[in-house]
């Protein structure tokens, strides 16, 4: 069975059945052309019709030219990928017969896949199409309103498919934008944060309040804050000085938002990397935006922290959040998002992690939002966010200040 998530063309060649040595055989190629604007395309292998039938099946994947393909296949505790070559998958295992080059130029590689006599179809294939190695950045462009690409100024908010209350486990460095602070002193990760550039951390001015930087350290590429799951990414990076919003309001809780200045540069790779800021204010009344952090999953349990957590919530009108707060929404110039999901939340621990948006144009996740404050968490009360394109100028002249030769990435 082959089950297609994303929207691909597919032309299948078949053989007939055949009857080799007394058993039936079964043999066909197919060629999948992988959709740039899927986030990927999910493949399991065939099922068996009969015990005595053998089953051949190639599945030719070509990703669009300028790009590559990246396979990754699991079955239990056994994860394969791939970028060249065949993998093979026999009887429902998937063998380490392909070779995974990140510098490699290949636009197409191949799974072959044999089943005979038994055969598990616990196994999953997952491919994803990545760039060029002359191209500017991973899922490179979409169409915009008129059929033309649109790309961004660097590469940025690619998510690797592959605890927020009412949330799921993300997979892991499912998104390599996403930061953790840590506190030096306890080792406890306090707030979450998201990569703008390789030495800026975006996070909420709350989280740094009652803080100094040399109390803080920033850790990306993780995934399970107690160090249970090892993702082989980890970057752990001492914060070198803390710039908070200058008109941050501790009483009424706006303009809360501050960067954090690393010590030094972040490492980037397929795992690690920054998050696409907005280039402009964008209505998100009625959208979807995933958080996502590794704070508290129900209120005040601190047992149920440990994996990155994602969930999805809705862009609400700012009137709910006026209802529920008063006065700490600025209503008449609004500078905050109000969010909400029935028996979904953000929590203690997830404040100055992101809010992404899935931006139709780029096809990229852009940070539309930082966590600010809530009430009691997966109440009906919804969530207060700082709006992030509210305070694109301010981001970008503290960045022009400190390190002129840096910018964050953004839809061109």
């Amino acid at each position: 069975m082959l089950i297609f998530i994303a929207t691909i063309g597919m032309m299948a060649l078949l053989w007939p059945s055949s009857i080799v040595n007394g058993q039936q055989q079964s043999s066909s190629t197919t060629s999948v052309d992988l959709n740039p604007l899927a986030s990927k395309t999910v493949l399991r292998p065939p099922k068996l019709p009969r015990p005595d039938m053998l089953v051949r099946r190639n599945f030719v994947l070509n990703a669009p030219p300028g790009h590559r393909v990246l396979l990754k296949c699991i079955n239990g505790d056994t994860v394969i990928e791939c970028t060249t070559g065949t993998l093979k998958i026999i009887n429902g295992l998937p063998q380490a017969t392909c070779q995974k080059d990140l510098e490699t130029d290949d636009s197409s590689m191949t799974i072959l896949i044999i089943n005979f006599h038994q055969v598990s179809d616990k196994t999953i294939c997952e491919a994803y199409v990545l760039p060029g190695r002359t191209a500017s950045s991973p899922f490179e462009s979409t169409l915009d309103s008129e059929g033309e690409l649109r790309n961004t100024s660097c590469p940025c908010g690619w998510r690797n498919q592959k605890r927020i209350v009412g949330g799921t486990e993300a997979s892991i460095n499912e998104f390599p934008l996403m930061a953790g602070l840590v506190d030096k002193g306890t080792g406890s990760r306090f707030c979450g944060g998201s990569i703008i550039t390789n030495t800026f951390i975006l996070t909420a001015a709350h989280c740094l309040d009652d803080t100094t930087a040399s109390d803080v350290r920033v850790a990306v590429g993780d995934h399970d804050m107690a160090g249970r799951v090892r993702t082989g990414y980890e970057q752990s990076i001492d914060a070198l000085r803390f710039i908070i919003h200058n008109k941050w309001n501790t009483k009424r809780v706006v303009n809360d938002i501050a960067i954090i200045q690393l010590a030094r540069k972040i490492n980037f790779n397929q795992n690690v990397g920054p998050v696409c800021l907005p280039s402009s204010v964008v209505d998100l009344e009625g959208q979807t935006v995933t958080a996502m952090g590794w704070g508290l999953t129900k209120t005040f349990m601190e047992n149920d922290r440990g994996m990155l957590r994602k969930v999805d919530l809705k862009v609400e009108d700012l009137l709910p959040c006026v209802k529920a707060y008063g006065h700490m929404i600025n209503f008449h110039k609004p500078t905050q998002i109000c969010s909400y999901g029935r028996n979904k939340d953000t929590c203690q621990g997830d404040s100055g992690g992101p809010l992404v948006w899935l931006d139709p144009q780029t096809n990229r996740l852009t940070q539309v939002g930082l966590v600010s404050f809530g009430a009691e968490c997966g109440s009906t009360s919804p969530g207060v966010n700082t709006d992030v394109a509210v305070f694109m100028p301010w981001i970008n002249s503290v960045l022009k200040r400190l390190a002129p030769e840096q910018a964050v990435c953004t839809k061109i």
